[in-house]
């Protein structure tokens, strides 16, 4: 379960990372933040 559990942290990780690269080019949206 840890395996799966750190997989899923790092995803999340890589989603919010993402998101608020997105979100730097369109200031108009909230952040997402964890």
């Amino acid at each position: 379960h840890a395996r799966v559990e750190v997989y899923l942290g790092l995803c999340l990780r890589v989603i919010v990372a993402i998101t608020n690269y997105e979100q730097g080019e369109n200031p108009g949206r909230t952040k997402l933040v964890a």
